[in-house]
């Protein structure tokens, strides 16, 4: 069962829990010039009260907030900003083009657009598109603003069925559907990060998503901090080498990466000589993780990346969890929370062997409150109180769980 709390604020409720250790930290930052920067959860604590200040003198409560920035800690203040000033955040990748920014900011109806200035010249073919212009603060101009800021600022006091982010999807085949996630969601986002990820304090948890994707938000943001370990951010495009270095240096313990980024590093030179003592876990999402690379990693390094399944619209649905028996090619068991079945047409579920709809059962916190403004496209993905992902699959008589394809082709 979830016990989740009537009322939740991340902000407030874990990252100022955490700031009570002044030598707490939260973020290790590396730059593209490879300077290395260590922030605690009190500094973070400052920053967040200082967007809550800037964001909130721009918007009023339930607003939705477009934030347009990279891998930088500015991304953290301003999400962390947001959650505490009662808005909701809407992350969006810094490499969308003026379209895709314009589509965002109409569909969600932003108010405010927060981004770096390297993306100014999208953004004014954003604006170009758009009867209705958000207000735009770019980050160089925010910095000087936020100093003038408070340290401290009183947080929304919000709901746990409130909403707190947007999030979109690829949308791969038409339109992308704006993911609606609750505060609930915030909270329950611990339990993949104690499950699967493994974190713990004193952990120093790396993944490598993009700030724009569901797993920067499961990974860079809440759940590791959650569990009270710190992340690594780095401004960078992917290298093995400096990958290999950084996980050296820094002392990484946890690391998330794609399946693709897992291919190209274990075929590259510098993995070879690869020495990380610290290092002991490693996952994947997104897609299956090829057995070789699997078994290269093992012998490697000694541990086993384990596989992970979720979307945008959820969680982590079914795993290969630590200490429990893999079996190769099989995405894994259902996560401790979730009633997880193969189902067909009907809502039935399917016996051992026979394909369908990979579905969950209920409503728990970590399944999306709908598509932002869509609800007949939200009613599509229900079937007889099922959510229905559409992934195919299959189970085998002890529930392992094994991919077979997409319902739509994509």
């Amino acid at each position: 069962g979830w016990d989740v709390p009537a009322r939740f604020n991340f902000t407030r409720d874990v990252v100022e829990a955490h700031a009570g250790d002044p030598q707490r930290r939260a973020l290790t930052f590396v730059d593209r010039e490879g300077i290395v920067d260590r922030r605690t959860f009190a500094e973070l604590a400052i920053e967040a009260a200082r967007w809550a200040h800037l964001l909130r003198s721009r918007s009023v409560e339930g607003d939705r907030v477009m934030i347009l920035l990279g891998k930088v800690p500015a991304w953290h203040g301003a999400m962390l900003g947001a959650l505490k000033g009662g808005l909701v955040a809407v992350p969006c990748s810094e490499m969308l083009r003026g379209r895709d920014l314009a589509y965002r900011a109409e569909h969600s109806g932003a108010k405010l657009v927060v981004a770096d200035r390297s993306c100014e010249s999208e953004v004014a073919v954003m604006l170009e598109h758009l009867e209705t212009a958000p207000e735009v603060v770019f980050l160089d101009e925010a910095t000087h603003e936020l100093r003038l800021h408070g340290t401290t600022a009183p947080t929304i006091d919000t709901a746990a069925a409130d909403p707190a982010l947007i999030l979109y999807t690829s949308g791969t085949t038409k339109n992308p559907k704006g993911v609606t996630h609750s505060h609930a969601y915030t909270w329950a986002k611990r339990s993949q990060a104690e499950h699967w990820l493994d974190a713990r304090p004193g952990d120093l948890v790396w993944c490598t998503a993009g700030t724009g994707w569901g797993k920067s938000i499961w990974n860079c943001l809440l759940g590791p901090w959650s569990m009270g370990s710190e992340v690594v951010l780095h401004d960078a495009p992917f290298d093995p080498a400096e990958r290999v270095d950084l996980i050296e240096r820094l002392g990484v313990t946890i690391l998330c990466q794609a399946p693709t980024e897992f291919r190209y590093l274990v075929k590259s030179d510098a993995f070879d000589g690869l020495s990380a003592p610290r290092l002991r876990h490693a996952v994947a999402a997104g897609e299956p993780l090829d057995p070789e690379v699997i078994e290269r990693v093992r012998d490697s390094l000694g541990i086993v990346v384990h596989d992970g399944y979720g979307q945008t619209e959820n969680s982590l649905l079914v795993a290969n969890l630590p200490g429990s028996p893999i079996r190769p090619g099989s995405m894994g068991l259902p996560t401790p929370g979730h009633d997880v079945s193969v189902i067909d047409d009907e809502g039935r579920v399917c016996p051992p062997g026979v394909e369908g709809d990979i579905a969950l059962l209920g409503a728990p916190p970590t399944l999306f409150l709908g598509y932002w403004n869509a609800p007949e496209e939200t009613a599509a993905v229900y079937r007889e109180g099922w959510y229905v992902t559409g992934d195919r699959a299959t189970t085998d008589e002890d529930g392992y769980v094994w991919f077979t394809g997409r319902a739509d082709d994509v």
